[in-house]
């Protein structure tokens, strides 16, 4: 679906499990090449190639895929539209060692159905930081930027050309109506924070929906930073109240105050909630 002048949104549905559905969205940037935003899971490259014929575009004119983090859902054809393009690879140094080793990022973040996910390393040819610019073509500029806290090193990256500036952003503002998940609450809660406030910015690309205007992304990152800091603030009374409790004690106090059954948790937010207790 196209979003604006040269800026197109692919949809990339997938099973966790037999019975999990998700979807990721990954985008699409057009011009004299074409540059990709994440990458989709393992066996995104066929969604990615037809797609691109539709258009009158070949994969093989793919130069650059910015990768926001190293999830098997953001990062999970990389490696095969590499080889089939030779681009370039660019993403965040705080996520190299799960980028470019996949078994360490298995055992350091467990989830069903990770290989068929994301069955193959990447290597990084040029690691960001905020402000890093690259020069696309004439005209066409892509900035990063460093919004940590749903990963280690997440990057938000924003496409200014000559009619448009689009920010595309991951998973760091979280989705309406879901549960967070962060590696660092505060560090999460700052980058929101930044997204919320980019001048100039006509359209927000999550990973997890349509694309959004400044101003109704706004209202969303604003519901986030509550959601997160009433986990915090939870966390944090659970933590002087039971701290003689176990970790998993105290997980389910904080399930409790939140209102929700443990069984229905997804692990990655016990290990969200975890780095709250912690800290």
């Amino acid at each position: 679906m196209k979003i604006c002048n040269q800026v197109h949104q692919l949809k990339i549905d997938f099973n966790i499990t037999e019975s999990l559905k998700r979807y990721v969205y990954v985008y699409l940037i057009t011009g004299k090449s074409c540059y990709l935003i994440d990458s989709g899971v393992s066996g995104s490259e066929d969604v990615i190639k037809e797609y691109m014929a539709e258009l009158g575009r070949d994969i093989e004119e793919i130069r650059t895929i910015f990768l926001t983090h190293s999830h098997p859902d953001h990062m999970g054809s990389a490696a095969a539209i590499q080889e089939l393009s030779g681009c370039q690879i660019v993403a965040g140094r705080g996520e190299r060692k799960w980028l470019e080793d996949i078994d360490r990022q298995f055992r350091e973040r467990p989830i069903p159905g990770f290989y068929n996910l994301l069955n193959r390393s990447v290597t990084i040819d040029s690691f960001v930081s905020s402000d890093s610019v690259f020069s696309l073509e004439e005209g066409m500029t892509i900035r990063a930027l460093e919004t940590p806290g749903h990963s280690a090193g997440s990057v938000s990256y924003i496409l200014q050309s000559s009619n448009s500036v689009v920010a595309f952003i991951g998973d760091v503002i979280p989705a309406p109506g879901d549960i967070p998940i962060f590696t660092e609450p505060q560090r999460s809660i700052d980058s929101i924070e930044t997204l919320m406030y980019l001048p100039k910015v006509q359209w927000y690309c999550p990973a997890w929906d349509r694309a959004y205007t400044n101003k109704e992304i706004a209202q969303i990152a604003k519901n986030g930073i509550v959601l997160i800091e009433r986990i915090i603030k939870i966390a944090e009374r659970v933590g002087r109240e039971h701290f003689n409790s176990s970790a998993e004690e105290q997980l389910g106090f904080v399930y409790q105050n939140l209102g929700v059954e443990k069984d229905s948790i997804n692990p990655l937010f016990a290990k969200s909630i975890l780095s709250c207790l912690r800290t």
